[in-house]
């Protein structure tokens, strides 16, 4: 999905200006100009103010309008691994698997810098997982461990707070896609699905994040990837904020929205890593000896 893009072509006129419009959808330049051809336009110089003016209004309009028609194309079937979240059989059904915990996503759904890595990491796990049966132990040190434990605390809060019935599941995995996420939970509010995310974080922690704007941004990927396999389009982000380690003192809900744009560049990466993963999964059995 691609907003309205202008450029600028040529400033060789004095008296006019002449800009490439791409993905213009429904836009139409109010003030007196010529098209050139169909995305090409021509416009005298005193009116770029006013031209691009128009660009920015329209281009939220245009964003909701490529949304809804992304939004019905990006869904998904999934399958549920019936398995406890860190034993042996739960870690095997994610090999090779995108899960929404640790992504090759950028903030906007783009490949990460370290791509590449990533691809490479998932295609020697899912070898080593082929020919010998075993999978690397999850590590989970004490912090992590304090961090599951509050989990169960805080869902339990959330229903007392909202008054919302709780379902969770373990492993949800694409039927059509290399991807999967474990949702710590989900409800419904006015007939439809809403995603649960847990985090537990020290009060600094949270005020800091408050204080720079980052409380959602910082687990926007992660939760964008959980939406996509719930097919739904709200997230709340339960924040079990603490004052010590472990020292629960209570939650602070946040309203998090599915972004379709996210979603539809998300999907052309998983797609593209599909392919790299069997090339390089490929080239890696053509090379090596496995005794």
């Amino acid at each position: 999905m691609q907003l309205i893009k202008i450029e600028k072509l040529t400033g060789a006129k004095r008296l006019y200006r002449k800009y490439f419009i791409d993905q213009k959808g429904n836009f139409e330049f109010s003030q007196p100009h010529e098209m050139l051809d169909a995305d090409t336009i021509e416009f005298e110089a005193i009116l770029e103010t006013e031209f691009k003016a128009e660009i920015e209004e329209y281009r939220p309009i245009q964003k909701a309008e490529l949304s809804k028609i992304a939004r019905t194309k990006n869904t998904t079937v999934t399958k549920e691994i019936e398995a406890s979240q860190g034993t042996k059989e739960w870690l095997n059904s994610r090999i090779g698997i995108i899960t929404a915990s640790k992504t090759p996503f950028d903030v906007n759904g783009n490949k990460i810098p370290t791509y590449d890595t990533y691809v490479n990491e998932k295609v020697a796990e899912a070898f080593i997982f082929e020919n010998d049966g075993d999978t690397r132990e999850k590590y989970q040190n004490e912090a992590m461990q304090i961090g599951t434990d509050l989990e169960i605390y805080a869902l339990e809060r959330y229903t007392e707070v909202t008054g919302q019935k709780i379902e969770t599941h373990s492993l949800l995995i694409s039927d059509d896609l290399m991807i999967g996420a474990s949702p710590d939970g989900i409800t419904e509010i006015d007939g439809k699905r809403v995603n649960i995310e847990v985090k537990s974080v020290l009060l600094h922690t949270y005020i800091g994040e408050l204080f720079s704007q980052v409380v959602t941004k910082r687990y926007h990927t992660q939760v964008q990837v959980q939406m996509y396999i719930l097919n739904c389009d709200t997230t709340h982000l339960v924040t079990q904020t603490q004052e010590r380690t472990g020292q629960a003192i209570d939650i602070i809900i946040s309203v998090i929205a599915r972004d379709e744009e996210f979603v539809s560049n998300m999907i052309a990466t998983i797609k593209q890593y599909e392919k790299d993963f069997e090339e390089r999964y490929s080239l890696l059995e053509s090379k090596i000896i496995v005794k």
